[in-house]
Order: structure tokens, then sequence, then C-alpha cells
């Protein structure tokens, strides 16, 4: 019976401890910043001005981190370098042509009008704040206009 009694009594001292750390609730963190600057996280509430701090998430990605948008970013600059080759392919394609008709398209190159109508038989360049412009002469009062490289123009009789 001594053996059962001292078995109770452990048990009685056992059980409500037990009871308190199950029923007991969470601990809460406290983010505090101390008079120098320091950001200190403790158990016990900030002397002036802390926020407590929600661990109910803890080890979950955060949606605005680095890691979860990396993909998607990666993702958007992969889509947009597509786009553009896609868009430089299909410029080529249409200034070869060009070339090939031996027409001029506002924003060739003027390397490109130059393959598309040959040297002009006279060139009347101005420079100013805009940069260069050019008015190229070609046989047959026709004019292809030429602003810092870049067709922006042309002109003929008809």
């Amino acid at each position: 019976m001594k053996n059962s009694m001292s078995s109770m009594v452990q048990l009685g001292y056992a059980a409500p401890a037990l009871l308190a750390v199950v029923c007991s609730p969470a601990w809460a963190i406290n983010k505090c910043t101390m008079a120098d600057g320091k950001v200190v996280y403790q158990e016990v509430p900030c002397a002036v001005g802390g926020t407590t701090v929600n661990t109910s998430g803890a080890g979950q990605a955060d949606a605005n981190a680095e890691g979860p948008n990396y993909l998607k970013r990666e993702a958007a600059r992969l889509t947009s370098e597509e786009n553009a080759q896609a868009a430089t392919r299909a410029r080529a394609s249409r200034m070869s042509a060009a070339i090939l008709g031996r027409k001029i398209v506002i924003g060739m190159t003027a390397d490109e009008a130059r393959q598309s109508w040959g040297e002009p038989s006279k060139i009347n360049a101005s420079v100013g704040s805009y940069g260069r412009h050019e008015q190229w002469v070609y046989p047959g009062s026709q004019y292809v206009y030429v602003q810092n490289g870049l067709v922006t123009g042309a002109q003929s009789p008809q």
C-alpha cells in the first residue's frame, strides 16, 4: 500500500505540472528597439515602444521575400527576351523584303537604305542639338531623310 500511495503522491505532483505545460499559452516574442538603436527580440514586453512578433507562421515562405518572386521575375525576363528576339527577327525579315523590293522603309538604318537604293548622288547634312540630319539626293528627284543613322522619311515625285 505504501508503494501505491507513493505513486499517487508522485502522480499528484506530476499531473498539475503536465497540465500547466500543455495548457499554457505560447510565449510572445517582442521586437524592441533599444535607446542606442539596436533591435532586440525578447519574451518580456518592451519597456517602451515595441511590437509583438507573429510567430504563428514561422518557417513559412513570405510572399514578398526574394525567393518566391525570383521565378516570376525570371519568367517575365525570359518572356521579355523572347519577345525582343521575335521582334528583331520580324524587323530583319521586313527590312530584307524591302531591300529586295528596292524600297525605303522608315526605321531602316542608313546601311539598309544604301543596300536598297545604293549610294546617293549627293548628301546634304546639318548638325544641331537634335543630332545629325541628312538629306540623301538620288536621281529622278528622290530623297531619303536620315537622322542619327536612321531613315525618318523618303520623298519621290509621284
